[in-house]
């Protein structure tokens, strides 16, 4: 028996080379394009359908974020928000935004008086995807928001604790562009 196999993958050892190498070389590809062709979209895809903007989200690999309970509505007025929550370390922020109304860029004074009125801004903070307005809420105890108004869009930030510029400007550097879906 031990003969006839040796004879046999004597005769056959190419063959199998082949079969293996060529094994190897479909894993290897089917392994490359499933990679490549992964969705890194932290917007889960129903979500994103309906998008008619390019929300700011935490990217997947945020390492000391975690993104949970995204929610998407329209409004009576057609306004569509986008939220989720942000988790780290010992915070726990909500997030939302939406389409910067009109408002902003056709009134001249109307982002600084929203910013005072609405926000009681205290402070701004520099980050990669634009400033955050820092202020507190008067009708919820004093508690700290951040605003942003970049790329577009309105974006309300609300933290359960109160956070200093560092981990502010953290939060607003790990934030990513997300395309609409078509």
């Amino acid at each position: 028996m031990a003969k006839r196999l040796s004879e046999w993958w004597g005769q056959n050892y190419k063959v199998v080379a082949w079969i293996v190498l060529t094994l190897v070389i479909i894993a290897t590809v089917t392994a490359g394009y499933l990679y490549i062709t992964r969705d890194t979209n932290p917007i889960p895809k129903d979500i994103r359908s309906k998008l008619t903007f390019s929300p700011l989200a935490i990217p997947v690999y945020a390492k000391t974020y975690s993104v949970t309970d995204y929610k998407f509505t329209t409004s009576e007025n057609n306004t569509q928000t986008l939220s989720y929550s942000i988790r780290t370390n010992n915070n726990s922020i909500s997030l939302s935004q939406q389409q910067q109304p009109q408002a902003f860029v056709e009134i001249p004074e109307y982002k600084n008086r929203f910013l005072d009125n609405v926000a009681k801004q205290y402070d701004t903070v520099q980050t990669a995807n634009g400033t955050i307005y820092l202020g507190h809420l008067s009708k919820q105890n004093n508690k700290q928001l951040g605003i942003m108004l970049e790329k577009g869009l309105l974006i309300f930030i609300n933290p359960d604790k109160e956070m200093d510029k560092a981990q502010w400007r953290d939060l607003g550097d790990q934030l990513e562009i997300q395309k609409k879906s078509n």
